[in-house]
C-alpha cells in the first residue's frame, strides 16, 4: 500500500564528515510542519544539552561502552577501575 507507515514518526540518523544528520520523516494528514519543526528544535536543544553534560569534568567515569573490545558488563569494570585506583 502506497504511503503505509509503520510508525507515527520515522527519524533516521547518519554521521558523516564528522557531523551529525537527521532526517526526519512523518505524515502530513497527522502532523503539521510546525509541530514537527518544533519537536525537532526541541530534540536538538536535548542533544546539546546531553553533549555539554557528557564534556564537563563533573561527568567523568566510565561505561561498558567505552570499552568495547573488551566485552565488560558494568559491574567488571567498577572491579577494574577501583583496583586501578
Amino acid at each position: 500500500m502506497r504511503g503505509h507507515r509503520d510508525c507515527a514518526i520515522e527519524i533516521n540518523s547518519a554521521i558523516a564528515d564528522g557531523q551529525l544528520f537527521l532526517d526526519w520523516t512523518y505524515s502530513q494528514e497527522l502532523y503539521r510542519e510546525t509541530t514537527i519543526q518544533q519537536l525537532a528544535a526541541r530534540f536538538i536543544h536535548k542533544l546539546r544539552s546531553l553533549i555539554s553534560h557528557c564534556q564537563s569534568p563533573d561527568a567523568g567515569g566510565y561505561t561498558p561502552s567505552d570499552f568495547p573490545q573488551m566485552q565488560f558488563d558494568a559491574a567488571e569494570l567498577d572491579v577494574l577501575l577501583a583496583e586501578l585506583n
